[in-house]
């Protein structure tokens, strides 16, 4: 695996960006290693945002994906709750 990458909503009423992503990678399903884990998406203009997150190759044959939300803001009609989140693609390279 030489790059992950993954799309995210980043404009919506009810959608926010990730409080966290992990990715853990292993070669026999046993063995897991953390390549990436924590928060380097920042927010922009565009309504997706693609953000890559590894960029030193590793070798693996099952790619974990964790991702976690954060609540809403409170400049939001319901600030406090948890958020949804959208991702609409993963990619694996």
């Amino acid at each position: 695996v030489s790059k992950i990458s993954a799309n995210f909503l980043t404009k919506s009423g009810i959608a926010a960006l990730p409080k966290n992503v992990q990715f853990i990678v292993s070669q026999d399903g046993e063995k897991w290693t953390t390549v990436y884990n924590g928060k380097s998406i920042s927010s922009s203009a565009e309504t997706y945002k693609l953000q890559t997150f590894l960029g030193t190759p590793v070798k693996a044959r099952y790619v974990e994906v964790i991702i976690k939300s954060d609540k809403l803001p409170a400049w939001h009609g319901g600030a406090g709750n948890p958020a949804y989140l959208f991702v609409d693609e993963i990619i694996i390279q």
